[in-house]
């Protein structure tokens, strides 16, 4: 249950105003979708799922709201495939009853063909960052290495200047 106690989110977010905007979305799409069935249709609730889908994902795409780079890219591709579940849903509902079959196969190829193929893309994008990461790491590394490499030999031959205060013992009062 540690997770639960566990800061997920990035510090530029204001406390826990993300965890609200995110149970708002879940209440929208859970409990109020199906009252907006009842009274104006189906057609109607899945354009208001169609509104609060973009709503999601404008707001996971501009805040970013988790500490880790990589969360926020599956969130938003995650919000991204409900959005293309919600879109076969409206052209299922829209679509006449004798071309109902032809659809759904079309858009179980589509699950199979494209949601692959967006986790192929993603995943490279991250092995990608990975590497970058790696050698950027590298770097510093080596860079750390010669600076002290350079810190020792001035210190040998006496060209290296200290930052840090003599002592009082090191004082010549003579000179």
């Amino acid at each position: 249950l540690t997770f639960l106690f566990q800061r997920n989110y990035s510090p530029e977010l204001l406390s826990y105003w993300f965890e609200i905007f995110e149970c708002f979305r879940r209440l929208l799409l859970s409990s109020f979708l199906p009252v907006i069935g009842g009274f104006l249709g189906s057609t109607v609730q899945i354009a208001v799922a169609v509104c609060v889908s973009l709503v999601a994902i404008k707001t996971y795409t501009y805040y970013m709201p988790f500490d880790d780079v990589t969360d926020d890219y599956i969130a938003e591709i995650t919000q991204w495939q409900f959005f293309a579940i919600i879109q076969c849903a409206l052209l299922m509902q829209v679509a006449p009853a004798s071309q109902e079959d032809t659809i759904g196969l079309v858009f179980l190829a589509i699950a199979l063909v494209v949601v692959p193929l967006v986790f192929i893309m993603f995943a490279q994008d991250l092995l990608q960052l990975r590497s970058e990461l790696k050698k950027a790491a590298q770097v510093e590394t080596a860079t750390h290495e010669l600076f002290e490499e350079e810190e020792e030999q001035g210190s040998e031959t006496g060209h290296f200047v200290s930052m840090e205060q003599p002592k009082a013992s090191e004082i010549n009062p003579d000179s």
